[in-house]
């Protein structure tokens, strides 16, 4: 049996506006493209991803979904990409050999660097409620791990510090 311990996946706009607690929403993280159509996050009123100055990954900017001139250096199909077709990754699992995957988040892997523990503890909310239903698409082959805030692990911070970004 063949598994993979570190899969990963871009997340879309759609976890956060589907799955977060509707008082949050507004504060949801929110992709921007420029020119070319690279895309970028924007998450608690700043982004960490800047254009990549060449294609392909390992470069800022590459843990969104791809757009423009980065589309065409991934392999996999767009769908496969953001687990928004759950078939497609399935195919390309086939074509890699894995029987097993462990998916990881590619955008949220930084959500402890935000400084607001509340929205930090809504975006993960919502990206557990997201992939616990795409991984039950296939339990046996997709797993998924979970995100916790460690900015707020038990739900404590009550401040207001979110910055409106609508």
């Amino acid at each position: 049996m063949i598994i993979d311990a570190d899969g990963h996946f871009f997340e879309t706009e759609e976890i956060f506006e589907k799955y977060m607690e509707p008082d949050l929403r507004k504060y949801r993280p929110r992709l921007i493209a420029d020119d070319e159509g690279h895309n970028f996050w924007v998450a608690d009123g700043s982004t960490h991803y800047r254009r990549p100055t060449i294609p392909g990954t390992l470069n800022p900017g590459t843990a969104a979904p791809p757009g423009g001139k980065l589309a065409k250096h991934r392999r996999a199909s767009v769908g496969s990409q953001t687990l928004s077709d759950i078939n497609e990754r399935l195919d390309d699992l086939d074509k890699e050999g894995i029987d097993v995957q462990y998916i990881y988040p590619s955008f949220l892997l930084h959500i402890n660097s935000w400084e607001d523990g509340v929205l930090g503890n809504g975006v993960g909310h919502a990206y557990n409620v997201w992939l616990a239903k795409a991984c039950a698409q296939a339990p046996d082959r997709l797993k998924g791990v979970g995100l916790v805030c460690l900015r707020d692990p038990d739900g404590n911070d009550q401040r207001d510090c979110r910055i409106d970004i609508a």
